[in-house]
């Protein structure tokens, strides 16, 4: 009999935040690698998104995701 191996999401993180950082008990998650390469554009200035500055959240800021930056959502 086959069994099917779940699939495992590839979290984009290149900032390696902790859970603290990312907001995972706010109910924040990272976006996938797989999430990111399939979205045309980011929503620009939408709340549900955010992208790490090295520093700090922040809105998105261009339409194109950046390798060297981490991103977070509140979608399911």
């Amino acid at each position: 009999m086959e069994t099917k191996k779940e699939r495992i999401e590839v979290k984009h993180n290149p900032d390696h935040l902790t859970d603290k950082q990312i907001g995972i008990k706010e109910g924040w998650r990272l976006l996938s690698e797989e999430e990111l390469n399939s979205i045309p554009a980011l929503p620009k200035n939408d709340e549900s998104i955010e992208e790490w500055d090295g520093r700090k959240w922040d809105l998105v800021s261009t339409l194109h995701h950046d390798e060297s930056r981490t991103y977070r959502t509140k979608r399911p």
